[in-house]
């Protein structure tokens, strides 16, 4: 029998010399300081190249003799654009598609960045045209990123984000409906990364260019939807893995803020309140829109509309405004009437729940007062304070709900 599930996989593309990379010398088993082994749980070994039971697995082509092949053909492809040509030589490796995936990122991470495109083109029509099949490309892959680490590029991140944003895009990474696209694996896979830099560039670059393959079949609206239900299915926990500064930042380079809608609110929301609280509501719901937890997530927009616009213990009248544009936009049941009230109610937590505003009444009473009975009716509020609201909430709002509600 094989090694048991517990062994690291083998891949068997072991160097001989002890340079940076693959090429010259990383070994794909990971190599951790004080004999460390990164894997939390690595799963049983992957086959070479998925075949049915009881076939023949054909021999390996020699590792250096696949090296010379892959370079000879991808600076090939790099010359003459010959896609036809390029997957006749991809066809060569059949049965060993898996070391042939893993090879030729190695090779692309190993050169420039021009070579990343040039490996992103060759494997997004392999798979488009399904002559490697979803399970070795991700196999392949998983095999790359779980080794990033013992891997000597500046550019791996990038390069391999960007080739398997490629393969993402054509639909055929993952099965037919599966809002991930098929990268449900990198949730496990970046835990063998220590690298969380690393990490980020992938993702970012594989969302980049997930989006920019697929300007050409869908509208802008479309394709950032689709950008991020893979974003948000994958799981992959960006916020995490470093400062949501520096997320945020690397997202602004490439126009991809959108990927987090809610983050994108909180950043960008006081830019957007020169116009009326009509022209701002438009712009949230165009935010939002791209990700169906954010449209539901009432009670973060309505906390993040109140961070923006009351800096005092006063709720102005553009605060009242927005407010009530804001549940009159998201809020149209008393289910989600409930949540915009909790949005109230953490936005005066995270003030430490103001006692004396605008007429001496506590600042969630004066949120409170804006909103009904035109935004928010007695039953939600009722249903508010007797199931959702904390201590304080309760404590600061009962009088003043006790008097509107039962007269």
């Amino acid at each position: 029998g094989g090694p048991s599930a517990a062994q690291p996989k083998d891949f068997s593309l072991r160097p001989t010399s002890s340079s940076g990379s693959a090429w010259g010398g990383a070994s794909l088993a990971p190599q951790r300081p004080n004999g460390q082994d990164a894997r939390k749980a690595s799963p049983a070994p992957v086959q070479s190249s998925s075949r049915p039971a009881g076939e023949t697995e054909p021999s390996r082509m020699p590792e250096e003799k696949m090296k010379n092949r892959i370079k000879s053909m991808a600076e090939e492809f790099a010359m003459l654009k010959d896609l036809e040509e390029a997957m006749k030589e991809v066809q060569v490796f059949d049965g060993d598609y898996v070391r042939f995936v893993v090879t030729l990122v190695q090779y692309a991470m190993d050169g420039k960045p021009d070579s990343h495109r040039v490996v992103g083109e060759i494997l997004h029509e392999a798979i488009k045209r399904d002559i490697i099949k979803s399970e070795d490309m991700q196999s392949g892959f998983e095999a790359v990123v779980t080794t990033l680490d013992d891997f000597d590029s500046p550019f791996k991140g990038n390069c391999v984000g960007l080739c398997l944003g490629k393969c993402a895009a054509t639909g055929k990474l993952g099965a037919p409906g599966d809002p991930a696209r098929g990268l449900g694996f990198l949730v496990q896979a970046v835990n063998d990364v220590y690298d969380n830099l690393t990490i980020l560039k992938l993702t970012i670059a594989l969302f980049a260019e997930m989006a920019s393959e697929l300007e050409t079949d869908q509208e802008e609206s479309e394709r950032m939807r689709t950008v991020v239900s893979a974003f948000e299915s994958s799981k992959i926990p960006v916020l995490e893995l470093v400062s949501v500064d520096k997320a945020y930042s690397m997202l602004e380079e490439r126009n991809m803020t959108y990927m987090l809608p809610l983050l994108k609110l909180e950043r960008e929301m006081k830019s957007n309140l020169s116009g009326s609280a009509a022209e701002t509501v438009a712009w949230i719901r165009k935010t939002v829109d791209v990700s169906p937890s954010c449209q539901e997530n009432t009670s973060a927009i309505v906390k993040i509309a109140l961070g923006a616009t009351v800096t005092g213990t006063d709720v102005p009248v553009e605060a009242q405004e927005l407010i009530r544009g804001i549940v009159s936009e998201f809020a149209d049941t008393d289910e989600s009437k409930v949540s915009a009230l909790s949005g109230v109610e953490q936005f005066c937590e995270s003030r430490e729940f103001p006692s004396d505003a605008g007429e001496g009444n506590p600042l969630i009473v004066e949120i409170l007062r804006c909103l009904y009975p035109e935004s928010v009716g007695s039953d939600a509020l009722t249903e508010w304070q007797q199931s959702k609201a904390g201590d304080k909430a309760k404590a600061q709002s009962s009088e003043w709900l006790s008097k509107v509600v039962d007269g």
